[in-house]
């Protein structure tokens, strides 16, 4: 496919770009060190100087750079349709709304004074983002598709895209 023409290539380029970034990121941590591991990257960069003798390891470089694009890609999808959900959700039940708010207000003090740890202080909120969760539909139902030609499916016309742009 990387070598067919096509609106594909759009996306090679996106991910090709999106591999470089990582590669920049974790570049950063080699030049730049920390005493203790602080994200995935440090704790993957360790394993890799552990295995590195070991020819048959599959932790390398390569891999590290998939595991982050794999995590940007689901991260972004996967919050961004939570959050739609979340909002549609308490726009609908405005009783949950308020008395999660209320919750929160009881537990924590300011915005900026919000900590993780407060999780286990908000059982009702907590609650809520599960039930939110359990509702919502944050994982595509499929990979990316378009109509390569015109076609008729029973009384439905389907026009083919052909403004695709692999400049894009």
């Amino acid at each position: 496919m990387h070598r067919l023409p096509g609106p594909q290539q759009s996306m090679y380029k996106h991910l090709h770009f999106l591999k470089q970034y990582m590669l920049y990121e974790i570049r950063q941590h080699q030049k730049n060190p920390a005493a203790e591991p602080q994200d995935v990257i440090d704790y993957y960069l360790e394993q890799i100087s552990k295995t590195q003798d070991d020819p048959s390891s599959t932790v390398d470089e390569e891999n590290l750079i998939q595991v982050l694009v794999d995590f940007v890609l689901a991260g972004f999808e996967t919050v961004t349709s939570t959050l739609r959900w979340g909002l549609l959700y308490m726009a609908v039940n405005q009783d949950v709304q308020v008395n999660a708010q209320k919750e929160i207000d009881a537990i924590v003090e300011s915005i900026e004074n919000l900590q993780y740890e407060h999780r286990t202080k908000l059982p009702y909120t907590n609650a809520v983002i599960h039930e939110i969760q359990r509702v919502s539909n944050v994982v595509p139902n499929g990979l990316p598709r378009l109509c390569t030609q015109d076609i008729k499916l029973q009384e439905y016309s389907i026009k083919k895209v052909n403004n695709h742009n692999s400049n894009n």
